[in-house]
């Protein structure tokens, strides 16, 4: 699901959800679409279901400088985490329990063509046990336009 929000003729809200199984190909469920589980000696391969989404705020501060902040998370259902949480230690799903990011960043286009970016995001990750994982990152892009 899809959200365009026009706030004014200088902001804008922007958001989408999603909700379904095998969704890493999308970027969700921590990039992993199934997990093991066992039962006695019996393995089983069950799709990862999922549910996330982001929102995002825009302001134009001018004609050629744009001001972003956005919010996502990405979120398996927790009885299958505790499901696959018993998985040998070679299994690749390693019990992620939650992804969650914050960022924010300046854009500025100094011709028709050009643009430049300075970002700046937080990363938050939960496994089923353990403490919550996170990390800074600052990032510079450019880009053209055509």
């Amino acid at each position: 699901m899809d959200l365009r929000l026009p706030l004014s003729r200088y902001f804008e809200l922007t958001a989408n959800a999603h909700r379904g199984q095998a969704l890493a190909g999308l970027g969700a469920g921590g990039y992993v679409n199934d997990y093991h589980f066992y039962e006695g000696p019996n393995e089983y391969v069950h799709a990862l279901d999922d549910v996330g989404g982001w929102t995002q705020l825009k302001a134009m501060a001018g004609p050629r400088v744009e001001i972003n902040a956005g919010y996502g998370t990405d979120n398996p259902f927790a009885k299958e985490i505790q499901a696959a949480a018993p998985s040998p230690p070679d299994s690749y799903y390693t019990g992620l329990a939650r992804n969650r990011s914050f960022y924010s960043n300046v854009t500025f286009s100094p011709s028709a063509y050009l643009l430049l970016s300075l970002e700046y995001r937080r990363l938050w990750t939960n496994f089923s046990a353990g403490p919550t994982n996170f990390s800074d990152a600052i990032g510079i892009g450019a880009g053209y336009k055509f």
